[in-house]
């Protein structure tokens, strides 16, 4: 049976976007384009799939597109146009949402007679996702698993559920620093990883498990949101939707 682990950070709470029907909790693999030496097609696309269940994020199939332009289709995979200190990013494209309240006012003529009128007022609803892409740089040395990293590999399947869990719940910051017991982690370094809450490895911290290297000399490399602001629409109250409950954690494997 899949547990849910429930730690919630201050910043997921801080911000909840509700998503389109657009950008519903699913996406696309693209397991083509500028895959890495490192990494097979198919091993990708299982792990992508695997990682996406943890996090109630389902899989459309294959993708046509290149991960992180907006183009109308969800998509996950791999990317050349990602910085040097940089792992994955999760870009989203967003709109706030207005709708229009009236309120009745009324004032007297000269003659004492009471005349009404209705005003309008545009008031904020919410923000909406539209659009969620996950790129991640080709140029880094991956594990793909099952194997674990070595002293010189990042983990891949511990930044898919990085990236995965900004795209489940796109809040406006839901890093978490130091020795936190999540995947949400602002750095990681080759070597570490997370790949459940009792099977974890990071520099420097006790409670994690699995050999210790050192840390001097660690090339750390951060995950980066994108965000997006498009044009506000406005829709009468009565479309409005909510957002959806924070998800803080995967289930465990």
């Amino acid at each position: 049976m899949h547990l849910r682990l429930l730690l919630l950070t201050a910043s997921c709470a801080a911000a909840l976007l509700a998503p389109t029907s657009a950008s519903a909790d699913s996406l696309y693999i693209d397991s083509e384009s500028h895959m890495p030496a490192s990494v097979d097609a198919e091993r990708f696309y299982g792990l992508v799939s695997e990682v996406a269940s943890r996090w109630d994020v389902g899989i459309d199939g294959e993708s046509e597109y290149q991960a992180g332009y907006r183009n109308g289709e969800q998509t996950i995979g791999f990317s050349e146009d990602i910085d040097s200190d940089v792992l994955g990013v999760t870009t989203w494209w967003a709109r706030a949402v207005y709708t229009y309240r009236y309120k009745k006012v009324c004032r007297r003529t000269s003659s004492g007679r009471k005349k009404c009128h209705r005003k309008k007022k545009r008031v904020f609803l919410y923000d909406e996702v539209v659009e969620q892409d996950v790129a991640l740089a080709t140029w880094v040395p991956w594990q793909q698993g099952p194997a674990y990293p070595t002293a010189v590999e990042y983990d891949l399947e511990t930044t898919l559920l990085h990236e995965l869990g900004h795209f489940a719940d796109p809040a406006a910051d839901n890093h978490v620093y130091g020795c936190e017991n999540s995947p949400m982690i602002d750095v990681t370094a080759p070597g570490e990883w997370w790949r459940d809450s009792d099977d974890w490895l990071r520099f420097g911290c006790l409670d994690s498990t699995g050999p210790r290297y050192k840390r001097d000399g660690r090339d750390y490399k951060r995950f980066e949101v994108v965000r997006h602001r498009l044009p506000a629409v406005v829709m009468d109250e009565s479309e409005r939707r909510g957002p959806d409950e924070p998800r803080p954690l995967p289930r465990s494997r």
